[in-house]
């Protein structure tokens, strides 16, 4: 049975996770435990952002709850052309998507997406994105779904590979291994933290066109 952590040792892995994700790195987040519950404290800029803040921690190993003292500070009105650039630049950076099939509007603060996406989870991945976007009020995603292509195991492989490029800081990303057989992506290398294996888990997951994930990540001071 593995010993029970230490609210230290909680802290740091929640920490390490919240580095570890790009998307959070950035966001000025206090964070204190005690007896393995978590408060967050800190100002966000959207919605968005905070509940991916909680989401992350409350997956974390060791963590029995999470108080969110997080407050969101949305940052000045910015002109639509801006936005709608930001949005499109987001998801050109994000390599399961072809933005060719995705036209991106915005006004007065809100996004909306026109076109066809191959998987629900796309449709949701590119909701996000865009939800992600400093200014953004609201998102109208008008994306259709259209058949599934099967993608050959090279293509998802060189996926997996640029999403994880994208998302996680370059240290981590670079330690992460993958390969594709027949659809089903397997994961390597060591991790520092267990919420990080989770969380780069998923982001291969979430790949369209991958239809399961073997882990056989190790998390470094771990036995397997």
């Amino acid at each position: 049975m593995p010993l029970a952590m230490n609210d230290q040792q909680i802290a740091a892995i929640v920490r390490a996770a919240l580095r570890a994700d790009a998307r959070l790195a950035p966001l000025p987040v206090d964070v204190t435990v005690d007896r393995g519950i978590v408060t967050l404290r800190g100002e966000i800029p959207t919605p968005e952002a905070r509940t991916l803040t909680v989401a992350v921690v409350q997956r974390t190993r060791g963590v029995r709850a999470v108080i969110d003292q997080l407050t969101v500070t949305p940052a000045a009105a910015r002109p639509d052309p801006e936005i709608t650039a930001d949005v499109v630049a987001a998801l050109i950076r994000d390599a399961a998507l072809d933005l060719a099939r995705i036209d991106v509007q915005t006004f007065d603060g809100v996004v909306y997406l026109r076109g066809t996406v191959p998987s629900p989870s796309t449709r949701q991945l590119v909701d996000a994105i865009a939800r992600s976007i400093d200014g953004v009020y609201d998102v109208v995603a008008d994306l259709v779904l259209e058949p599934p292509v099967v993608h050959p195991d090279s293509a998802l492989q060189r996926l997996v590979r640029q999403r994880l490029d994208a998302v996680l800081q370059p240290a981590v990303a670079h330690r992460v291994r993958v390969a594709v057989h027949h659809g089903i992506a397997h994961l390597s290398g060591t991790v520092d933290s267990a919420a990080l294996r989770w969380a780069i888990d998923d982001l291969a997951r979430w790949t369209p066109g991958i239809l399961d994930v073997i882990d056989a990540m190790q998390v470094a001071g771990q036995s397997s």
